[in-house]
């Protein structure tokens, strides 16, 4: 019976700890770089809001177009009923113009004159209205239809735009981590110093000025590392919510430096020429400079030049007209100087690559020097963080020019 009681006993435990452990979150998901976007894609609550955009879209683009085709087919109908009325003031103009001058016929002439006249001026201003109607439906219409033939363009820019965000966030946690380590280090050096120090006191070859500087920069450091911590926690959640992961679950993402080559550019030239035919925004400035155009011509039909809306409608088209010609020059503007920063970056890599080697080279001496005893330990570890600081430095100017090399084949591709 006691066997049997020890047995259900053992089987309960094991269940109970089983039921913890996947009910808490205890095991911990690990995670690579390619793993992590391989999920983001697939599960990635960015990726759904694309694909409802794409479907807002159509719905919208239908909507409108269905509401602009009866614009037309109201502006239609109203232009041949300003052609009847057209027709009828003309005739009622010749009969009283051919009747007697004071005949009871020429009254009736007149009354029917005066009636087709009121009836063309109502016709013409619902024409107007409708023509107007139509005019301002089409800039809606038109401005949806190109977004709707670039609809497939548009998604393979936003999920190379996602790709190259969620990138950045790796290589952000990455250095974190990396800057976490560094003071880590330095605090252990500063542990160092400061025991050294308070030997050097008990000796009177030190002052307590220089004890209190040490503790002080011990203090700093810590204060430095919890907020490194909140920092670290923070980007570890926003990653969590974009690969779709309960914020309680433990999670290992193991990231990697990576591997810098140049932009799939042959120059700032061809930067801004690819940009110019891939940006869907710059595109779009273009076709509401055409669709102004057009709504001008419908207005210039309705309305004479002395009229307000004629007027108006004018103004307007140069208006677009400036401001395509300067929305376009600020765009070519921009993309210049992501470039000339890309390049900077570069040349800012290349001079922390030399400084990391320099001090792979002073390490080097260092570690000689140590082995044969002619510097302390502590010379010798300060040295090895010098390099790892130069390390830290290369690693920040990688990933700072990866971050502009992804930007400058975003903006080949149109986006910026």
């Amino acid at each position: 019976m006691k066997k049997t009681f020890r047995r259900g006993m053992m089987v309960l435990l094991c269940f109970t700890l089983f039921f913890s452990t996947m009910v808490y979150g205890e095991s911990v998901l690990t995670l690579t770089e390619e793993q992590m976007m391989k999920r983001y894609l697939e599960q990635s609550p960015d990726m759904a809001k694309i694909h409802i955009q794409e479907q807002l879209l159509k719905k919208q683009h239908k909507e409108t177009l269905d509401a602009y085709q009866k614009a037309k087919d109201q502006a239609r109908s109203a232009k041949a009923r300003l052609r009847s009325a057209e027709d009828s003031r003309n005739y009622y103009e010749k009969e009283y113009l051919n009747t007697s001058t004071g005949s009871q016929a020429e009254e009736v002439a007149f009354q029917e004159f005066h009636w087709s006249l009121h009836t063309y001026d109502g016709t013409k201003k619902a024409y107007q209205q409708a023509l107007k109607q139509e005019g301002n439906l089409l800039k809606a219409s038109e401005q949806l239809v190109l977004q709707v033939e670039q609809a497939e363009h548009k998604r393979k820019q936003d999920l190379a735009q996602l790709k190259s965000n969620f990138q950045k966030d790796c290589w952000d946690l990455l250095l974190l981590e990396k800057q976490k380590e560094l003071l880590e280090k330095n605090k252990q050096l500063l542990h160092q110093r400061l025991q050294v120090e308070k030997v050097k006191k008990d000796l009177n070859l030190t002052t307590e000025r220089a004890i209190e500087q040490l503790e002080n920069q011990l203090q700093e450091v810590n204060v430095q590392l919890k907020t490194m911590d909140t920092q670290i926690h923070m980007v570890y959640d926003n990653l969590k919510r974009k690969l779709d992961i309960p914020l309680e679950q433990e999670v290992t993402f193991v990231l990697s430096l990576p591997q810098t080559y140049g932009a799939r550019v042959k120059g700032v030239s061809d930067l801004v020429k690819k940009f110019k035919e891939n940006s869907l925004q710059f595109k779009m400035i273009q076709r509401n400079q055409e669709i102004q155009e057009e709504y001008e011509k419908k207005i210039q039909e309705a309305y004479k030049e002395e009229d307000s809306e004629y007027q108006v409608a004018t103004l307007e088209t140069e208006q677009i007209n400036l401001e395509t010609k300067d929305q376009a020059y600020q765009m070519e503007q921009g993309v210049r100087q992501l470039y000339d920063q890309y390049k900077k970056a570069l040349e800012s890599l290349y001079h922390s690559i030399e400084a990391y080697e320099l001090a792979e080279k002073q390490w080097r001496e260092m570690t000689l020097r140590y082995e044969w005893g002619q510097i302390s330990q502590l010379q010798y570890e300060q040295q090895a963080y010098a390099l790892e600081q130069a390390q830290y430095q290369k690693m920040q100017q990688t990933i700072g020019y990866m971050k502009l090399k992804e930007a400058v084949e975003l903006a080949a591709q149109g986006v910026f």
